[in-house]
């Protein structure tokens, strides 16, 4: 995904930085039906992690944290939503957190690594600063 459905408060004050609800109406409660474990986005200039979260038919900005284990997941029930816009010239500094936010920073570049390996079962990611220093980490096992 480019924009994200969820996110804490930020510094970018257009709408699209805010969390897209139109898109977020329609697709979380697909990723629930079809048991989605990760989903990737970008479009603001920080990192940010979720927990697992299903989708809040009651008030869909609120979604439903179903684990708060912080790293290690086995078969989570929800995804996982993780925002990465740490590639470009600058950041949208980030001035709360939510609460479904496991990790968030907006103060350094850095990329995303996703191996998956034992024959697609496992998922490791490990947000890496251009230091080379793991900043988060976590793991989804099938």
């Amino acid at each position: 995904m480019h924009e994200p459905f969820y996110t804490s408060p930020t510094s970018c004050k257009i709408k699209s930085c805010q969390g897209i609800g139109n898109l977020r109406d329609i697709y979380h409660p697909l990723f629930d039906t079809y048991k989605v474990d990760l989903v990737l986005g970008a479009h603001l200039h920080d990192y940010q992690r979720s927990f697992p979260l299903e989708y809040n038919s009651a008030s869909s900005s609120k979604p439903i944290i179903t684990s708060k284990i912080p790293s290690k997941y086995n078969d989570p029930k929800g995804e996982i939503y993780v925002i990465v816009g740490t590639g470009g010239i600058n950041f949208h500094k980030i001035i709360g957190k939510n609460s479904y936010i496991v990790n968030q920073q907006s103060s350094f570049f850095g990329h995303l690594n996703v191996d998956i390996t034992n024959k697609g079962q496992i998922l490791t990611a490990k947000f890496i600063q251009n230091n080379g220093k793991v900043f988060d980490s976590f793991s989804i096992t099938k």
